[in-house]
């Protein structure tokens, strides 16, 4: 029997409430599709993953707490075999392409139309690969350019984050250390860390690229 015919159970991660009705609404139009969760947030996402048996995550890539192909990889980590469907209000090729490199089963931007959505959700949960058509052939070019491959998705940990924030905001070492309440030799080697993981040298550079990829 085919999945369309089975009992799917889908846990929703989007933020905006009006957003999520939606597409649960949509979703569940189909018969024996079932919305089992809804989160605004990835922690929430994980949290409900780890004891809710799904067959598909469909998962916006702007939330509060984690961002882009951060999001998707820290998903992907925790529960590899839960097939991961993407959106997104942007059909830019990064976005699509970072997304898809971190592990997601396929891309679709929000104004896609219900089929478009129910078929990308069908092909996902089945194992498949599923691009929206506007990002589809510019996608597929960078992914057979071996030499435009983008960053490797980099999960940040809680201290991490907090330790980006206060750079973000100027504080020194010192204050740092203070902040987090650890030492001050502990500050400079999580900072080497992050350096290294985002590629930069400096903590202009790194304020910078941790924007890009949507950590800070």
């Amino acid at each position: 029997a085919s999945i369309g015919r089975l009992r799917m159970r889908i846990t929703l991660v989007e933020d905006h409430d009006l957003v999520r009705q939606g597409l649960r609404l949509l979703l569940e139009s189909e018969p024996s599709w079932k919305v089992v969760d809804e989160c605004g947030c990835c922690s929430k996402a994980i949290e409900s993953l780890s004891y809710r048996a799904t067959d598909l995550v469909v998962l916006d890539l702007h939330l509060p707490d984690l961002s882009g192909e951060a999001l998707v990889a820290r998903v992907r980590s925790q529960h590899p075999k839960v097939p991961i469907l993407a959106l997104s209000t942007h059909d830019e090729v990064a976005i699509t392409l970072g997304a898809i490199r971190a592990g997601a089963g396929g891309y679709l931007v929000k104004s896609a139309r219900r089929e478009e959505l129910i078929e990308a959700a069908r092909l996902v949960s089945q194992g498949g690969v599923y691009l929206h058509p506007r990002v589809a052939p510019a996608v597929l070019g960078q992914l057979q350019n071996p030499d435009k491959r983008s960053p490797r998705p980099v999960v940040l940990s809680t201290r991490e984050q907090a330790l980006l924030q206060l750079v973000g905001r100027g504080c020194s070492n010192p204050e740092i250390a203070m902040e987090l309440h650890v030492s001050l030799g502990t500050v400079k080697n999580d900072l080497r860390q992050l350096f290294r993981r985002l590629e930069v040298v400096d903590r202009a550079q790194l304020v910078a690229e941790a924007s890009r990829r949507g950590l800070a």
